[in-house]
């Protein structure tokens, strides 16, 4: 609650567009990336027959694993365009460098 409450600091030389997009991208892919698995249990729905269950999750996609790389892949540029809006050549240096471990970090869990 008190997150909601505090002042919000921008930087006088920020671009203000890509300093409030890059959060919501950050948070939308977040979403996105939930809302790809499961959440719950399989249970029967107005019906006992197996075919008329139902599992709690928001999608079914049949290319999970690929939605959910991909998804993953677009947080990466959150990072970029925060460290690019603030206009400073060391925050620009920060989110390249974060982007960077985050790239590694990636092509690691992919290559298992």
């Amino acid at each position: 609650m008190k997150l909601f409450f505090k002042e919000d600091i921008v930087i006088a030389q920020a671009d203000h567009f890509l300093y409030h997009l890059a959060p919501i991208i950050s948070v939308s892919t977040a979403l996105l990336f939930r809302g790809n698995g499961p959440f719950g249990p399989t249970v029967p729905f107005l019906s006992n027959l197996p075919e008329a269950w139902n599992k709690f999750s928001m999608t079914d996609l049949n290319v999970g694993v690929l939605f959910t790389l991909a998804v993953s892949s677009i947080s990466v540029y959150a990072v970029l365009l925060g460290g690019w809006s603030a206009n400073s050549k060391y925050s620009l240096l920060g989110g390249m460098r974060s982007g960077a471990q985050m790239l590694s970090y990636e092509s690691r869990w992919a290559s298992r």
